[in-house]
């Protein structure tokens, strides 16, 4: 029994030296490290819309902003500012560890007027007695930086409401797989400060200009940096090689994860994602068979006792589709008119890649009334439809 009881207390130290060392990382580096006056695009934030995502996913409507509660379960410097764009009349609770993350958040977001945001300097682990239920909680990049991850995925279950809905993203193993391994090298050569970091890169980029891409060793050192945008900035740099904690999931162990902590996917969002859950866990085995992964999982959970639920709405939906209606996700519809007559970017928006050209943003005004399904058979080709269908399942239609 006493050495049990060591064996919990040792257990319990070596997280908090964890947390500890965790919470000095983003004091040196808050992350990201975007410039303070830096802005979006409003319409940009339409994937963050909680009423949106609650309907998409609930098939209900959340009638009234003023009472929905969103928590940012690890904000970093820069998320509780777009998340006040998407949802300007919600409550929203930004978490973190870092009280540079947090301090520079609220600077951002003072900047640009958003003044909906309560900031709170802790740990999710310890984040389980909250007073309220939270309908979206965000925590991006968050969960692979904590050791204890079936203790911080349950808080997460059991802080959301009712059909709550939490997006997460995890680094998978296929993708961070030279990252990993230009880690071990730098702990292996004692490499432990931003500066001498750089020095190497710079010197690995000196080195690749003497010679060819064929012969020069550190090509695909310098490949990786090129195509990771974390690269572009310290705190990102800091973030890739010296976290004092990483972990990476394969698709079956995040799967099992989540049914342990009682979540489902209800939706993966990452590039190239089928919107079928489980057609899309199989290709993402395919995959990993095949050390073809190259992407980190970013998806939609919610927790399994609410599937039946979910599944009932959806199934008497289908059963009144007739007399359900379509509209605009209310982000794109206050800014709609707004928009430039050029292309408009939303790529790697709710999993989405595409460019919004005239054409679509006239069919796209067509909703800015509610318009009933049975009208919208009637009124627009099958090739149109088809158009529509896809701005569902991107998000900027809903259907209520």
């Amino acid at each position: 029994m006493k050495n049990n009881k060591t064996l919990q207390n040792l257990h319990g130290n070596l997280h908090e030296n964890l947390q500890i060392h965790v919470k000095e990382h983003y004091q040196k580096h808050p992350y990201p490290q975007y410039p303070i006056f830096s802005s979006i695009q409003p319409h940009h934030s339409f994937a963050l819309n909680v009423r949106s995502i609650w309907s998409h996913f609930n098939n209900l409507k959340l009638k009234s902003e003023e009472n929905i509660n969103i928590l940012l379960a690890g904000c970093g410097s820069f998320s509780p500012y777009p998340t006040s764009v998407a949802n300007s009349k919600a409550n929203i609770w930004a978490l973190d560890l870092s009280k540079k993350n947090l301090d520079r958040a609220r600077l951002h977001c003072m900047l640009h007027r958003k003044f909906n945001i309560k900031y709170i300097e802790g740990d999710l682990l310890e984040f389980d007695n909250f007073p309220l239920f939270f309908h979206f909680i965000d925590c991006y990049g968050v969960i692979h930086h904590i050791k204890e991850d079936k203790k911080a995925l349950k808080n997460i279950c059991n802080l959301l409401s009712e059909g709550g809905i939490a997006r997460i993203m995890v680094y998978s193993t296929g993708a961070r797989k030279k990252i990993e391994s230009a880690r071990r090298a730098f702990r292996v050569l004692k490499i432990d400060n931003l500066k001498n970091v750089k020095k190497i890169i710079t010197k690995t980029k000196d080195k690749s200009k003497s010679k060819s891409k064929a012969q020069t060793k550190d090509s695909q050192f310098l490949a990786l940096l090129k195509n990771n945008f974390e690269a572009n900035f310290d705190s990102g740099i800091a973030d890739m090689f010296l976290h004092p904690y990483v972990k990476t999931y394969s698709i079956d162990q995040l799967n099992d994860l989540l049914k342990e902590c009682d979540l489902t996917p209800l939706k993966f969002i990452h590039h190239q994602a089928l919107a079928d859950t489980s057609k899309e866990i199989d290709r993402l085995r395919i995959l990993e068979k095949n050390d073809n992964l190259f992407n980190n999982f970013i998806l939609y959970v919610g927790r399994t006792s609410d599937q039946k639920k979910r599944m009932a709405a959806k199934t008497a939906e289908a059963e009144a589709e007739a007399a359900a209606y379509i509209t605009l996700n209310p982000v794109i519809k206050k800014y709609l008119n707004l928009w430039s007559p050029f292309l408009t970017d939303l790529s790697n928006k709710f999993g989405k890649s595409m460019q919004l050209n005239y054409q679509h943003k006239s069919l796209l005004r067509y909703f800015r009334k509610n318009r009933r399904m049975a009208e919208v058979y009637r009124k627009f080709s099958k090739e149109k439809i088809n158009q529509i269908s896809s701005f569902l399942d991107a998000l900027l239609l809903i259907k209520q």
